[in-house]
């Protein structure tokens, strides 16, 4: 089986993204600030900085409010918020599924 190329640390998967969206739910933004202990716990759990967290996280709200002309956002950031922004349940459902399946340690989502 030959080796799997590492992962671009710049490109973020949907099921990362699904567990931000989840805490943007959960906490909002305050929660998703690079110095907050939430943020560094996700962080940690993904294997990325909290700046880049709280970059995600302020890319998705970008969206929300209609500003995002003013970013560099991805696609798998416009799929993620189009699937998962509107509807809080499915974003816990689908982000526990995540974690669960990575066995991140993670805050519950309230």
């Amino acid at each position: 089986m030959p080796d799997e190329p590492a992962r671009n640390q710049a490109e973020w998967r949907e099921n990362e993204l699904v567990v931000v969206v989840a805490f943007l739910h959960s906490g909002g933004l305050s929660e998703l600030t690079d110095s907050h202990p939430t943020c560094q716990k996700i962080a940690g759990a993904l294997q990325r900085t909290p700046g880049s967290v709280e970059r995600q996280a302020r890319n998705i709200m970008a969206i929300e409010a209609g500003k995002d002309a003013d970013y560099n956002i991805g696609a798998p950031v416009y799929k993620v918020k189009q699937q998962y922004f509107g509807d809080h349940q499915k974003s816990y459902d689908r982000a526990r599924e995540v974690m669960d399946e990575n066995g991140w340690d993670l805050p519950p989502l309230q």
